[in-house]
């Protein structure tokens, strides 16, 4: 249980060097953000909190962070209390990710020059108030985002049914570039099934219109040597060329996680791996039931 804190909190620092962070093979379960102070542009005390499990706040002035998210998993994630006196605002900072600067609620006086990559993550069943999953505020650089698999995320100020809240069940931006500046390089093979909208920007009214930045999960892929795992798609005509971003990308299994009986469900999921010799990395399964086909021992 986090009450006004953060579970990790990083921040930039004060000096002109460069930070560089590398958070790999870390699991961040069965966590509830329980309660966040709010913030008030009225009365500046108390101060605002951020309740997260993961809080990053970059360096302004021209200073460089560079903070990589490796196979990681967040899940099982609740924000906010269950008292039936609890109340979650517009104002309100719960997230399972959040990624922001240093004087963060204040405005931001200057562009920030950060990386920041998410690879091989995968959130299953977490909640946030503007966001399930990650939440940005600020122009704090790029976030990149490689196949990275968002599973039943959930925004709380959506269910709680908040008036004048801007959300996106998967992610959320404030103060940054509109979401069209992710859909070029910074999304890669990004696959959810929460619910729309997925995608969402403090401003911008078209509400899901972003959604298709990360579609949904495919139920059958396709491998070929002469595909592409950049810029292919997994299907007959734009296939994969290794199995290892197949399987990356695939409906991970989630019933131990997800609070809805109808979430449970087994997903199948079948593979044609055409002719060829494929020499795979480690593959690590997040899945249950894949289904492989080869064309023959002598030709897969």
């Amino acid at each position: 249980v986090l009450d006004d804190c953060s579970l990790i909190q990083i921040t930039g620092q004060p000096s002109g060097s460069i930070a560089i962070v590398v958070i790999n093979h870390c699991r961040f379960e069965e966590i509830s953000l329980h309660f966040a102070t709010d913030y008030n542009s009225i009365s500046p005390t108390p101060c605002p909190t951020q309740c997260c499990v993961l809080l990053i706040k970059v360096p302004q002035y021209q200073k460089q962070s560079s903070i990589t998210i490796i196979d990681c998993l967040f899940a099982h994630i609740s924000a906010g209390k269950s008292d039936s006196d609890f109340r979650m605002t517009p104002q309100s900072d719960y997230a399972p990710v959040m990624i922001t600067y240093n004087g963060y609620p204040q405005l931001m006086e200057e562009e920030s020059n950060n990386n920041i990559e998410f690879i091989q993550t995968r959130f299953i069943s977490t909640h946030g108030s503007h966001t399930g999953a990650i939440d940005i505020r600020g122009s704090i650089g790029s976030v990149k985002l490689d196949r990275v698999t968002f599973s039943k995320t959930v925004a709380e100020l959506s269910t709680r049914f908040v008036s004048d809240a801007f959300y996106g069940n998967v992610m959320y931006v404030s103060g940054i570039h509109d979401l069209q500046y992710f859909a070029s390089q910074f999304i890669v093979h990004c696959r959810s099934d929460s619910d729309s909208p997925k995608l969402a920007a403090q401003s911008s009214l078209d509400f899901g219109s972003d959604d298709y930045l990360i579609p949904d999960f495919q139920s059958s892929m396709v491998i070929s040597e002469s595909g592409s795992d950049s810029m292919g798609m997994g299907t007959e005509i734009s296939p994969f060329s290794s199995i290892q971003t197949a399987v990356t990308m695939c409906n991970p299994k989630k019933a131990q996680f997800v609070e809805k009986q109808v979430d449970m469900v087994y997903y199948p999921i079948s593979m044609n791996i055409k002719a060829g010799i494929y020499e795979e990395s480690e593959i690590k399964i997040v899945s249950e039931r894949i289904t492989m086909k080869g064309e023959g021992i002598g030709n897969t």
